[in-house]
């Protein structure tokens, strides 16, 4: 499902930049090793859906024909300031703790979460956040257990009738 390049992030590696890395190069630096948190991205990246995107972004190394739009990873629909929770039963603690009493656990869903002055989500003790619960009181998840932890984008697009994954960014804040 790779295309023969991928565009990647210009950060990371030296296959990166316009012209794209070599897919063999892709794999090996970044899905080589099975423990690689890449897995783990890409898995959530899957479990958020696809957004239909018009793409008219001149790739250098995409030659052939290929329809005007592409879908894009992830497609979380939230409102500023709520998070997306992916796993079953994820533990919502009393106190930013981990060593703390257990309130609920949650099941996959959106939720709001506390804000800071300047209206983004609250990161409490490097690690935490607090969002309201299906109750509407105040509880405590670990960031990666959020969808905050995506810090990746990944678009598809259709190339002479095959679907191909042309796209695996950094969703960089500069």
């Amino acid at each position: 499902m790779l295309y023969d390049r991928v565009y990647e992030c210009w950060d990371a590696f030296d296959c990166a930049g316009a012209e794209g890395c070599p897919r063999e190069d892709f794999l090996r630096i970044l899905f080589s090793d099975s423990n690689s948190s890449e897995w783990q991205t890409l898995d959530l990246l899957l479990q958020s859906g696809f957004k239909k995107v018009l793409d008219s972004t001149n790739y250098p190394f995409l030659q052939e024909a290929r329809a005007p739009f592409a879908y894009r990873a992830p497609c979380l629909d939230l409102d500023s300031g709520s998070v997306y929770l992916f796993a079953l039963e994820t533990p919502a603690y009393l106190k930013p703790d981990s060593q703390s009493a257990i309130s609920a656990y949650l099941n996959p869903g959106a939720y709001r979460c506390q804000l800071d002055r300047s209206g983004a989500i609250k990161i409490i003790a490097e690690d935490w956040l607090a969002i309201k619960n299906t109750s509407r009181a105040w509880v405590y998840v670990q960031k990666h257990s959020s969808s905050l932890r995506i810090d990746r984008e990944l678009r598809v697009m259709q190339i002479n009738g095959a679907w191909k994954i042309v796209v695996y960014l950094c969703q960089l804040d500069i």
